[in-house]
């Protein structure tokens, strides 16, 4: 979840765009002193294939249903694959943020004993390398305005994940007993922010970046929280420019690694973040584009949300300058679409999986499949129970508290693959409605509008809406005066 308080980083971010300061500046010396020994300098044939496969999870477990379906189902299934995976990645969120006491705090992300748990079964139940980067759950959602009367301070919980599961003995003692991490031809942590990683396999460079959702732990007015802000997402670019540096180099014969692929690892949805800014909740304000320019921003029509757009910046200036034709992966969780898109079509190499997790009925954990070689389809994902792919599009659920009781979504590009649209409301005093704009007509028109239902069209050549058609939803109060909040959600099969 994300506020609106982040009207001084706004300012902040704002300034560095208008002179146009590139906010990963640093000078040799620092850049050094940021980041340890090139990856490239210790790696070898050993990690070249043509092929590489591994896991994907996050934002679980919330409860017992979630403990129990991961640990009695999903982790035996994963550890008795035909071909083992060398590695899992966590997305963040260990657990929910409750105070310790109240119904489901022996699932509470914010204390030492479930974190402790969940590396014991990190350890101990998987047969294969975890890898975490920390979510907003984990540490800036244990503090007082959120549990009152908890005592946490979020700065000392984000102290102690580092603790469990980035620095402790403990975990680095463990990690003899992983073949596979012998194997990596590096891994490497940032100084002073350890849950920053960084590693090779199978010629695929992986990379993490400390982002979460809760504005990022931004409070407005709150100095020493929004430091470390300022700091993290300092270090963030300092290490993302390193990640593709690395993956910039040309291979030489004393030097013979060469990186096929880059995997970004983050917690937050930076592409949903652009919802929680106000004009977003007006349809006429809505620009026609793609999700990353609306996360980056465009300049004269759409302020960026200055939490997260340097993500979306970063990640797009390092892969047009430094490596424009390699294909790049956004891994991230924090929010409930289940998909895998491509935020925008100018960057047609850089594709996003949203992780299974985060309130899933029957949660699952993806698998991952690298083929640079596939131009087409570099990065391909099938769910280890399900063993289906995610949607191709990813939708949000939204909570609509306005006076007119109005809301629309961004108007969104029907994809190939596409076979249903489906929309739905929970409240008995609402409709929810889809709209159509076909290219070459002036004409929107309103394809489906039911009370209290859902609203479900099938998608396919001759029909009311194919490939290539851009789609609005709608979902409309039938008595505003009353303000009662409602959901309505929309997604794609």
């Amino acid at each position: 979840m994300k506020n609106k308080s982040f009207n001084v980083l706004a300012i902040f971010f704002f300034m560095a765009q208008l002179f146009g300061l590139n906010l990963a500046w640093a000078t040799d010396t620092t850049v050094q002193n940021m980041t340890t020994q090139a990856v490239g300098e210790h790696s070898s044939n050993e990690d070249k294939a043509a092929i590489l496969r591994f896991g994907v999870f996050g934002d679980i477990p919330y409860g017992k249903s979630d403990y129990d379906q991961l640990y009695d189902v999903l982790v035996p299934r994963l550890n008795s694959l035909g071909e083992p995976l060398p590695f899992v990645l966590h997305t963040g969120d260990i657990g929910r943020p409750v105070k310790e006491g109240n119904p489901g705090s022996e699932y509470s992300a914010c204390y030492d004993k479930f974190r402790n748990a969940t590396l014991n079964k990190f350890v101990k139940n998987f047969s294969m390398p975890v890898f975490i980067t920390p979510g907003d759950n984990d540490w800036t959602d244990c503090n007082e305005r959120r549990l009152p009367g908890s005592g946490l301070d979020p700065l000392n919980e984000l102290y102690n994940f580092r603790l469990f599961f980035s620095v402790s003995p403990y975990m680095k003692n463990k990690r003899k007993e992983f073949p596979a991490y012998d194997k990596f031809p590096a891994y490497e942590t940032q100084p002073n922010y350890p849950e920053n990683q960084l590693w090779v396999k199978n010629e695929v460079l992986f990379v993490t970046q400390h982002y979460v959702g809760s504005d990022n732990g931004w409070v407005e007015g709150n100095d020493r929280l929004n430091k470390e802000v300022l700091a993290r997402v300092t270090a963030n670019i300092y290490w993302l420019v390193h990640a593709f540096s690395i993956a910039a180099k040309k291979p030489t014969k004393e030097q013979p690694l060469s990186i096929k692929a880059i995997v970004i690892l983050t917690h937050v949805d930076p592409f949903e973040s652009v919802w929680d800014l106000p004009q977003w909740k007006n349809k006429e304000t809505i620009p026609a584009t793609d999700e990353l320019s609306r996360c980056i921003g465009i300049i004269g029509h759409w302020p960026a949300n200055p939490l997260y757009s340097q993500l979306c910046r970063d990640v797009r200036e390092e892969q047009e300058t430094k490596v424009p034709e390699m294909p790049v992966l956004i891994v991230h969780g924090d929010t409930n679409a289940h998909c895998m898109d491509q935020p925008s079509p100018k960057d047609n190499l850089l594709w996003r999986l949203n992780a299974p997790g985060d309130f899933m009925t029957n949660p699952d954990i993806d698998i991952v499949s690298v083929d640079p070689t596939n131009t087409q389809k570099p990065f391909s994902v099938a769910g280890l129970i399900s063993k289906k792919a995610p949607v191709p599009m990813c939708s949000y659920e939204r909570f609509v508290r306005t006076p007119s009781g109005k809301a629309y979504s961004s108007r969104l590009t029907v994809l190939s693959g596409v076979k249903k649209v489906i929309a739905k409301i929970t409240s008995n005093d609402g409709y929810v409605q889809i709209y159509r704009e076909r290219k070459g007509s002036p004409v929107v028109t309103l394809l489906c509008s039911m009370h209290a239902k859902e609203c479900e069209i099938n998608v396919g050549a001759g029909l009311s809406i194919q490939a290539g058609d851009k789609i609005i939803i709608g979902a409309e109060n039938q008595f505003p005066n009353r303000l009662r909040p409602y959901t309505y959600k929309y997604y794609f099969e």
